[in-house]
C-alpha cells in the first residue's frame, strides 16, 4: 500500500522542485504559524548550501544566505499562531491577516510561491548573461508548524510557471492564480505592504501566456486548475466538466455536521460508483469525530459511501519500531477520483471536508488546492482507503476544529517595530472599548493604548519603544490584554538590516576577515571557530578544529594588504548583489547593523583602533567604496537616501582623523589633501590578474 501513495519528505520535495535554482522571491500563507521554525527549518530549503545543525551557527548562516532574497513574506492567520511557537529573529515580512471582513470564516490557504532565476541557454549550450524567471506554485495541507512538516501525513502538489519566452504551452491556471493572490491580498487590511506578494503578480500579469480560450481538456487530460473558493467546491468541479462515473477517496481530518449534506452535493455532480472516506484518528486511536458525524455517513449507505483508513505503512512514525510509538496523525486533504480505464484526477490542498471549506471565498474559509490530472504518472489505479475492518467504540465527545489550541485573538491588533527608525507602531482594525496592555509573556508591561486610531498604524511613545526593542533581542513576541481576553501577538519588525546581529562582538580584524573568506565553508568554520573561542557553543558531541586559522599574528590582517583585499571583496560582492537586484543584501552589508556591515567595522575601527594610520586608511578605503558605489550604482545609491544617513555621518569623520596625524609638520595639510586626492582617485586601464 506504501508504494501506491507517492510519498516524499517535504522540505527535501521543495528543495528539489527549485533544484537548485537562485530563490529571488518568496511568498508562504498559512493557518497556524510557528515563525521560529519556519526560519530555521523551512527557509534552509530556499537555498543550494548545507547550513549546519548547531542553532546559533544556522541563524548566522541563514542570516547572511536571506539578503540575497529579494523578498520573503509570511501570511498567517493572526489568531492561529502555534502555542508552542519559537520566536524569529531573521528578516522576512510577518503579515498578520483576518477574514473577518471577507464574509467569515479563516485565512486557511498554505500556499508557496517562489520566483526563482532560470538561466538562458543558447543554442551552442552554453549559458547567456539573460536570466528569465520562473514561479513555481505549491498548494499543501500542511501548516508553518513542526508538526505540519515534521510530524503529519501531509499532502502538497507543485507546479512551474515558466515566463512566457521559453513555455511551450499557455498556463491553464493562469486566472486561478491572479484570483488568488487577489484574495491573499483582500484579506490584508488596506494600505498593506505586500512586496513579495506584488512581485509574484507582476510576473503572472507580464510574463506569463493565458489561453486563448477556456478549456478544461488538452490530450485527452484535464488541464491543471487551481480552487479558491471561485464557486463552492462541488459548483466549481462541474464548471471544470469533471463528468462522472468515478471511484471517489476523500481524506480529510476534520468534518462538521453539514457533511452529509457535502456529500450529497458531490455525489450531484461526480456520480462515484464508490466512495470511502477517511476515518480520523486521535493519538489514542479513538474516532476523532463524534459519533453523530459517523452515524450520518453510515446512514448514506444506499450511495455506496464507506468509512476506511490508511495503510499503516503510511501512517507509521520514523521510530516504528519504538515500543510507545503510535501512528502519525493524518492531516492531509486529499480528494481522488479514479477509474479502472485509467484515468485520475486529484485536489490537493487545505479544502477540509467542512461546509466554511467547500463554500464560495466570500461566504466561508479562503482555501487553495491544485486540480491536477494524474493519468499518465506512475501512480497505481488502486484504492489508497481500505473499508474498515470494524466499526470504531469510541468516540470524542465534542468534533475537533482546525483551531483547537490556538491563541485567539480578541482584538484585530496589529504592532511593528521599526529598527532603522526606532519606532513602535501599532493598528487595530475593529471598534474596541477599553484600553489594551502590551506586556512581555512574563506580565511587565510594555505600553497601554488607549484610544487606538481604527484601521491606522498608531507610533507610541519613545519609552515604549525603548522597551520592546530590548525585548526583541530574545523574542519577538508580546502579550496583548483586553477585557475580552489575552492572547499572543507577534511583533513585525522591519528595517531589519539595522537590527543588531546575532553575532555582535566581531572586532574590525575580524569583519575584514570575514569579507576575504572566499567559500561559503570557510565562513562557516570561522563562526563556529569564533563561537568556541567565545564559549557560546555547545558542540554537543561534534568534532570540529579549534585553531584560530584565520588569525594572524600581525594585528588588523596584516595589515594593509588585509585592508586592501577585504574592501576589494567587498566593493565586488556590493556591485554583484546590485546588478542581481539583491538590494536588501546589498543595504544590510553598506548601511545596516550586522556582524559583517561596513558601519559595524567603521564604529570599532575608529572607537576601538589605537593606531591613527590604521584608522585612517580604513576610512579612506570606505569612503573611496561608497565613491565608487556612488557613481556605478548611482539609482540603488538614491533610493537608500534613509538607509545611508549613518554611514555617510561615519565617513565625515575623515577630517576629524586627519587632525591626529603627523601634528607637529608643517607640510601635514598639503600632504594629506595630496595623499586623499590620489588614494581616492580611480586608476583607468589596470592590467587583470
Amino acid at each position: 500500500m506504501a508504494g501506491v501513495i507517492p510519498q516524499k519528505v517535504l522540505s527535501e520535495q521543495l528543495g528539489d522542485v527549485i533544484g537548485g535554482r537562485r530563490v529571488k522571491t518568496a511568498v508562504f500563507t498559512t493557518f497556524s504559524f510557528n515563525p521560529g521554525f519556519f526560519e530555521l527549518d523551512v527557509l534552509p530549503s530556499l537555498f543550494d548550501q548545507t547550513f549546519h545543525q548547531i542553532e546559533k551557527v544556522r541563524r548566522l548562516q541563514l542570516e547572511e544566505a536571506l539578503r540575497e532574497v529579494r523578498e520573503i513574506a509570511v501570511y498567517y492567520d493572526r489568531s492561529a499562531l502555534s502555542q508552542d511557537a519559537m520566536p524569529a529573529h531573521l528578516d522576512f515580512s510577518r503579515i498578520d491577516v483576518s477574514r473577518g471582513k471577507q464574509g467569515g470564516g479563516v485565512f486557511h490557504p498554505k500556499l508557496v510561491l517562489l520566483l526563482v532565476a532560470e538561466p538562458f541557454e543558447e543554442e551552442n549550450g552554453e549559458d547567456s548573461d539573460l536570466e528569465y524567471e520562473t514561479l513555481i506554485v505549491g498548494t499543501l495541507s500542511a501548516n508553518l508548524t513542526r508538526s505540519g512538516w515534521w510530524e503529519n501525513v501531509e499532502a502538497g502538489h507543485f507546479e512551474e510557471v515558466r515566463d512566457k519566452d521559453l513555455a511551450d504551452e499557455p498556463c491553464p491556471f493562469r486566472k486561478d492564480l491572479l484570483d488568488t493572490i487577489r484574495q491573499v491580498r483582500a484579506s490584508a487590511p488596506d494600505g498593506e505592504d505586500h512586496q513579495a506578494l506584488d512581485r509574484v503578480h507582476a510576473f503572472v500579469r507580464s510574463r506569463v501566456a493565458a489561453p486563448q480560450a477556456d478549456r478544461r481538456w488538452r490530450n485527452n487530460r484535464f488541464l491543471t486548475r487551481i480552487f479558491v473558493g471561485q464557486q463552492p467546491l462541488p459548483q466549481w468541479l462541474r464548471s471544470n466538466r469533471i463528468g462522472t462515473d468515478w471511484n471517489l477517496e476523500i481524506i480529510s481530518p476534520f468534518f462538521d455536521h453539514r457533511c452529509s449534506l457535502l456529500l450529497d452535493e458531490l455525489y450531484e455532480v461526480l456520480r462515484p460508483r464508490e466512495t470511502r472516506i477517511y476515518l480520523p484518528r486521535t493519538p489514542q486511536g479513538e474516532a476523532a469525530i463524534d459519533r453523530d458525524i459517523y452515524q450520518a455517513i453510515v446512514d448514506e449507505a444506499a450511495f455506496h459511501i464507506r468509512w476506511a483508513e490508511l495503510s499503516g505503512q503510511v501512517t507509521a512514525p520514523s521510530n516504528a519500531k519504538a515500543k510507545d510509538a503510535r501512528p502519525r496523525r493524518v492531516h492531509a486533504k486529499v480528494y481522488r477520483l479514479w477509474n479502472n480505464e485509467g484515468r485520475q484526477v486529484v485536489l490537493v490542498g487545505s479544502v477540509n471536508f467542512t461546509h466554511a471549506a467547500h463554500s464560495h471565498a466570500r461566504a466561508g474559509n479562503l482555501e487553495a488546492a491544485f486540480l491536477t490530472d494524474l493519468s499518465t504518472q506512475d501512480v497505481s489505479q488502486r484504492w489508497w482507503l481500505q473499508p474498515l475492518e470494524k466499526e470504531p467504540s469510541v468516540f470524542v465527545d465534542s468534533n475537533p476544529a482546525e483551531d483547537d489550541g490556538l491563541d485567539q485573538a480578541f482584538v484585530d491588533l496589529s504592532v511593528r517595530y521599526n529598527w532603522a527608525e526606532h519606532r513602535l507602531d501599532v493598528r487595530v482594525l475593529d471598534q474596541v472599548e477599553g484600553a489594551i496592555r502590551l506586556e512581555t509573556t512574563g506580565g511587565q508591561s510594555l505600553a497601554q493604548i488607549d484610544k487606538p486610531a481604527i484601521g491606522e498604524w498608531m507610533s507610541l511613545s519613545s519609552d515604549a519603544s525603548d522597551r520592546v526593542r530590548d525585548l526583541l533581542r530574545s523574542t519577538s513576541f508580546v502579550r496583548a490584554v483586553h477585557d475580552g481576553g489575552t492572547w499572543q501577538v507577534l511583533v513585525r519588525e522591519v528595517g531589519m538590516s539595522h537590527r543588531p546581529s546575532l553575532l555582535t562582538d566581531l572586532t574590525a580584524e575580524e569583519i575584514l576577515m570575514y569579507w576575504s573568506l572566499l567559500s561559503p565553508e570557510q565562513r562557516e568554520q570561522f563562526l563556529i571557530d569564533k563561537l568556541m573561542r567565545e564559549g557560546q557553543l555547545d558542540l554537543q558531541g561534534i568534532v570540529t578544529s579549534r585553531s584560530n586559522r584565520y588569525l594572524t599574528q600581525d594585528t588588523l590582517f596584516d595589515r594593509f594588504a588585509g585592508v586592501y583585499h577585504a574592501f576589494e571583496r567587498l566593493k565586488n560582492h556590493l556591485i554583484k548583489c546590485i546588478d542581481e537586484e539583491a538590494y536588501a543584501e546589498a543595504r544590510a552589508k553598506l548601511f545596516g547593523a550586522k556582524f559583517d556591515s561596513l558601519p559595524q567595522l567603521l564604529e570599532k575601527t575608529i572607537e576601538h583602533n589605537p593606531d591613527p594610520v590604521m584608522r585612517y586608511i580604513t576610512l579612506l578605503c570606505a569612503c573611496q567604496l561608497a565613491d565608487r558605489i556612488r557613481q556605478d550604482a548611482s539609482e540603488f545609491w538614491e533610493q537608500s537616501a534613509t538607509a545611508r544617513d549613518g554611514l555617510e555621518q561615519q565617513l565625515a569623520k575623515l577630517a576629524d582623523l586627519e587632525d591626529c596625524l603627523l601634528p607637529d609638520d608643517p607640510q601635514r595639510e598639503a600632504f594629506l589633501g595630496w595623499y586623499r586626492d590620489v588614494f581616492l582617485r580611480e586608476v583607468e586601464g589596470a592590467v587583470e590578474a
